[in-house]
């Protein structure tokens, strides 16, 4: 009976030696895995945060690329303006009369002189005003 059960002890210590066995290899796949999964994780965190900070200089350039756009549509509409001005005075004085003394014409044009210098410093300080924004 003694012999019967070293017998039947050897199976179970063999079974539970197998099963030991099979434990331990699942808890290293079980960490192998684990591992993978955490440099991908680390790996997919990175990715985003560079798209995201991609994404935030993008918005920037295009910021400030509408910002020069602007910028440079009110220049060129001030320009347009400042000329039209020039050309309705050019136009006004040729419509004087011939008999309109030379010191009215020189008056007039130092009006539009005024003019032009006081919408150029009100156009200057606006578009510092805009720039300093």
């Amino acid at each position: 009976k003694i012999i019967q059960m070293k017998k039947i002890l050897a199976i179970y210590k063999n079974k539970f030696s197998q099963l030991k066995h099979a434990y331990d290899e699942v808890e290293r796949e079980k960490e192998y895995i684990k591992n993978i999964l955490q440099q991908h994780q680390d790996t997919s965190i990175k990715r985003l945060s560079e798209l995201r900070e991609q994404i935030k200089l993008d918005r920037q350039a295009k910021e400030q690329l509408e910002c020069l756009h602007q910028k440079e549509i009110r220049k060129r509409e001030y320009r347009i303006e400042e000329l039209t001005l020039k050309l309705n005075a050019q136009q006004d004085l040729i419509q004087l009369p011939h008999d309109v003394d030379q010191q009215d014409i020189q008056k007039l044009r130092e009006k539009v002189k005024v003019l032009f210098l006081s919408q150029k410093f009100v156009y200057q300080t606006v578009y510092d005003t805009h720039s300093s924004l």
